[in-house]
């Protein structure tokens, strides 16, 4: 990224301050334990979208991914698989990508494309369903946290069905939901339009470094590692 584009990233986006009231999920009083084997990596699958893949953050270093496994990392190593498919729904991601096994934490963060493309609630719900099966028959007692939709209406269905069905799937598994439409709502977490970022040039709708910061806080606030 250029000197310039740097500077405007610090001034702009990377300090502004995000409102903590409005923008996160408040933490759950008891917090999903992720314990540690000693002499072992934590084994973390984050699968999800573009958002997932960090586009429009200003660099990936900067994605919400990769500032949990910089979070995850101070605990010890890491072994950090990604299943991310920019534009994917849910069975897209599902059918491309083989699920690991022997996982001690899966982030999904999936549903936004289904919403956008207006998948119908019931081929969601069994798409979900099937992907987080899959998750958990390959990693019994696996920690399970579920990003709901980043939404953008325009005309499109609502988003609350689509993370009614995120939220009750998810905890039905014993994992946690984490709502990322205030998020989302906050203005300082998108844009602005128009800069080089990673992946491409911002648009108004990917969240920005503040809005993926926004986003890792929530996800960790889910889960201690032990």
């Amino acid at each position: 990224m250029s000197e310039k584009v740097q500077k405007y990233y610090d001034e702009h986006v990377k300090n502004v301050k995000v409102d903590d009231t409005a923008a996160s999920t408040p933490p759950v009083d008891k917090p999903l334990a992720v314990q540690r084997i000693p002499g072992k990596s934590l084994r973390v699958l984050f699968s999800g979208d573009s958002l997932t893949g960090g586009l429009y953050a200003s660099s990936q270093a900067t994605a919400f991914q990769w500032l949990m496994v910089d979070a995850l990392k101070k605990s010890g190593p890491i072994e950090q698989m990604s299943s991310a498919l920019s534009g994917g729904t849910t069975v897209e991601v599902s059918q491309k990508y083989t699920v690991p096994g022997g996982l001690d934490l899966a982030v999904v963060e999936l549903g936004t494309n289904d919403k956008a493309k207006a998948t119908p609630i019931s081929d969601f719900r069994a798409a979900y369903v099937d992907l987080l099966n899959k998750i958990t028959a390959g990693s019994p007692g696996v920690a399970l946290v579920c990003a709901g939709v980043w939404e953008d209406v325009n005309g499109g269905p609502d988003a609350l069905p689509y993370n009614n069905v995120i939220s009750s799937e998810c905890t039905a598994r014993g994992g946690r939901f984490v709502n990322l439409t205030p998020i989302y709502k906050n203005p300082a977490t998108i844009g602005p339009v128009g800069v080089p970022s990673f992946g491409g040039v911002s648009d108004n709708f990917h969240p920005n470094d503040t809005g993926h910061r926004a986003i890792a806080d929530a996800l960790l606030a889910q889960i201690k590692v032990g």
